[in-house]
């Protein structure tokens, strides 16, 4: 029987595919998978040509800021094995007799500093036949997509048994113009047909694997060996002073493809005599140790001195060492005191002009560990804005900053807890080295430590979202310093206040920097995946308030605003500009640091109260920032959304 289908005036192919000038085919493919038994298959295509030419009234704008372009990227969620997931392959048996459909999931997201507006299609192939599309309608910028199982296969296409390739393909069409074009493709191959044949064995060369221990430059030192009068200070050394404490930093790795299992011995020489010594357990592969400020038991007469750096591996011969001696350095004692730091503040000019630096930096999705010009670009801005705030010089505060890579990370947190637990109670050891590895699972965090404060943060992450980690650390250390009978309380309420404290210090970070650099940082536009964002973020943030200190200080920001009759203004000028300016957010946060401890318990459970009846309103304040028609390259970076969206 003859049955006729037909598709009338089509006319949705622009809206399917970015065409440019010229001659273009379309070709129509019936039953494109051979899924339907014919006999005469060649007569299942047609083709035709057109012209196509562009409305010249139409100017891209890619290039006023490509490097803020959106970027669609296929990734690997947690638990996955990549970034498509095959289950429920049928065995053999199965295959043979009534095979089942197995579930097919794939994940991507926008790793681009802007959002995609536009539709979009992904296409999922099998041994390079179509076999499904999918629509896309917008994505924000690292917004991520993890598909519902798909389980139509054996209705789209007949399978033989053997190996089979699965390759998706994200907007084939091309109608989002991407920074990169090139990270749009994956494939997953996989048998059908039960348990694949056995694969040849493999041959593997033998390896040499031994250890080697080296000496190592950790990010933000000026080399692997420090000996200065200012804790934590690692940049170019200066003199030592012998009236007043020295310390001593040091790092090594273990560069080799095999561990060191046994104990050695770390020698640290002045004048060819061995002045201190360290006995380490012994080193991974691949792993890092240090030493950080640690006191120096001598104080030599005034004069230069050589200091070396000695490793002493005992009876193991088979280490990979040319000589013992790891690192040395030239460094000068003189009489007195250790004098205080004095740096020269800049002008308002000064200050504009280095942070010229801010739209460069934001337009990066480079980890801010990659290069020294990154680093260097963020210790000039945090310098600028905290001069700004506090008319007076970062460096010279009793502060330290490192910005570290995830390995460096965790040995700083090993280092200090090693050094902090045997000083403690034996009956809150144990817990204060629980939090010890909850910390390594941080971004940053603020602590006091031989002799000095410090912000101590991972590296490996856009340079955005290492200056939003700075700006929450920087409220911790402000507190700290001003305030400290706040310090080292378990209460949730008296934490939640300390996190509060931060969140608004960040905000009146950003809005500082705004006003500095003349930039807008925190703008996002009207789109629905922002919308959800901001309510799903509320939601959550509500449901653990309870348990989360951290949760629970960013409603009380919110809340102090919204229901402290003592900050009656500053929530007029809330409610006038829907976010507040940095002389308001300067305002609060001096205000919410100068509570005590019994203070903040009862403020914290008050203002909790009233959650119920202040949550519409957060809402609202939030959705209403959204803008509508934000062009691409004001929008603010994805790691500052929170700061933008979900803080007042």
């Amino acid at each position: 029987m003859d049955e006729v289908q037909s598709v009338v005036d089509w006319s949705v192919l622009p809206s399917r595919t970015r065409l440019t000038a010229g001659v273009h085919t379309l070709s129509l493919v019936v039953d494109s998978t051979g899924y339907v038994q014919s006999r005469e298959s060649e007569s299942n295509t047609a083709t035709v040509s057109f012209e196509w030419s562009l409305n010249s009234s139409s100017p891209s704008d890619i290039s006023l800021a490509p490097d803020r372009l959106p970027n669609l990227a296929l990734f690997k969620p947690q638990d996955w094995e990549d970034s498509i997931k095959l289950d429920g392959l049928p065995s053999e048996e199965e295959v043979l007799s009534n095979p089942r459909d197995p579930r097919i999931q794939i994940a991507y997201n926008n790793v681009g500093l802007s959002s995609i507006r536009q539709f979009f299609l992904v296409q999922m192939r099998l041994d390079n036949v179509l076999i499904a599309k999918f629509s896309q309608q917008g994505l924000v910028s690292n917004g991520a997509v993890i598909t519902p199982p798909w389980r139509k296969l054996l209705d789209i296409i007949h399978l033989t048994i053997g190996f089979h390739t699965i390759t998706i393909q994200l907007d084939p069409t091309n109608l989002v113009q991407e920074t990169d074009e090139t990270d749009n493709f994956a494939s997953l191959r996989f048998y059908w047909g039960g348990d694949p044949p056995p694969a040849a064995p493999t041959t593997y060369l033998s390896e040499d694997t031994q250890p080697k221990i080296v000496a190592y430059a950790p990010t933000g030192w000026s080399g692997p060996l420090i000996v200065t009068s200012y804790p934590g200070k690692t940049g170019a050394l200066g003199p030592v002073y012998r009236d007043g404490d020295a310390f001593v930093s040091w790092a090594i790795i273990n560069e080799g493809t095999g561990s060191l299992d046994g104990p050695f011995i770390v020698d640290l020489l002045l004048g060819g005599s061995v002045i201190q010594s360290w006995t380490r357990p012994g080193l991974e592969s691949g792993a890092i140790d240090v030493v950080i400020d640690e006191l120096l038991e001598v104080s030599p007469n005034p004069g230069v001195y050589e200091i070396q750096l000695l490793v002493s591996l005992g009876n193991t011969e088979e280490v990979s060492t040319s000589t013992s001696l790891l690192a040395t350095r030239s460094v000068g004692w003189l009489d007195g005191e250790t004098p205080e730091l004095t740096t020269e503040l800049l002008d308002r000019g000064d200050l504009a002009r280095r942070l010229t630096i801010v739209e460069t930096l934001r337009s990066s999705s480079n980890p801010a560990t990659d290069s020294e010009e990154q680093l260097d670009a963020l210790n000039t801005i945090v310098d600028a804005v905290y001069q700004t705030l506090y008319r007076f010089p970062l460096q010279d505060e009793p502060l330290v900053i490192n910005i570290l890579t995830d390995a460096e990370f965790e040995q700083w947190v090993d280092a200090e807890c090693s050094d902090v637990s045997p000083t403690l109670d034996p009956s809150v050891q144990s817990l204060y080295l629980d939090k010890c590895e909850t910390t390594k699972g941080f971004i940053g965090y603020h602590t006091s430590w031989r002799g000095a404060f410090r912000i101590v943060v991972k590296g490996e992450r856009s340079p955005m979202l290492v200056l939003s980690t700075l700006a929450h650390e920087l409220g911790h250390f402000r507190q700290s310093h001003t305030n400290p009978e706040l310090d080292n309380r378990a209460n949730i309420n008296v934490l939640a206040l300390r996190e509060a404290q931060a969140y608004a210090h960040q905000v009146l970070f950003f809005r500082t920097l705004e006003g500095l650099s003349g930039l807008d940082l925190l703008l996002y536009p009207e789109l629905p995946g922002y919308e959800t964002f901001i309510k799903t973020q509320l939601d959550n943030l509500r449901q653990n308030s309870e348990t989360s200190e951290h949760a629970r200080g960013q409603l009380v920001l919110w809340l102090a605003l919204l229901a402290d009759p003592n900050l009656r203004q500053e929530r007029t000028i809330l409610f006038n500009n829907l976010s507040i300016p940095a002389e308001t957010a300067e305002d609060l946060f001096n205000y919410l640091i100068d509570f005590s401890p019994g203070q903040a318990r009862i403020y914290v459970t008050v203002l909790m109260r009233s959650i119920g009846a202040q949550i519409g309103a957060m809402e609202e304040l939030a959705l209403a920032r959204l803008v509508q028609g934000l062009p691409y390259w004001i929008e603010g970076s994805p790691h500052l959304r929170e700061i933008g969206l979900l803080m007042p």
